[in-house]
């Protein structure tokens, strides 16, 4: 059973304060359904930032081939849109098990807190290393780093 949640689509919700001290960004890991990653700043509000990069409205996936307190950030109506199958979220979600693919361009993001508040926060640069070695080792090599 998937473990799901969504951004919220205001300055409310229980998985995102909006509003952070400073011009903080987050940083996340991109992979595109063409085989490519690159690291990116996102600003916040985040729903509107990662909508962007996923091409619509957000959810939040918790694929249980990716240790916490990793998680995705996809396209919510990925399936519906009829999005091209996302080779590497699929293998960490488990598509084999269960069947659902993830599709679209993903964001690895993970779990945190903000002001002592669940939410999604940025990766360091040593998760940012882990997550592209991850990759790597899963895909053989076949995926391409670019840098934006």
């Amino acid at each position: 059973m998937k473990e799901e949640r969504r951004l919220p689509v205001s300055a409310q919700g229980a998985c995102g304060k909006i509003q952070r001290r400073g011009s903080e960004s987050v940083k996340g890991v991109v992979f595109t359904t063409n085989n490519k990653m690159y690291v990116k700043d996102f600003e916040e509000p985040l729903y509107q930032s990662v909508g962007k990069v996923v091409d619509g409205g957000v959810e939040i996936v918790h694929p249980k081939g990716l240790k916490a307190p990793y998680c995705f950030a996809v396209n919510e109506e990925g399936l519906l849109n009829r999005l091209r199958i996302n080779v590497l979220g699929s293998v960490w979600y488990q598509t084999h098990v269960h069947g659902c693919p993830i599709v679209g361009n993903i964001v690895v993001l993970k779990d945190g807190f903000t002001d002592g508040e669940p939410d999604i926060v940025g990766l360091s640069e040593e998760e940012i290393l882990e997550i592209k070695a991850i990759a790597n080792d899963i895909s053989d090599g076949t995926i391409e780093e670019v840098h934006m």
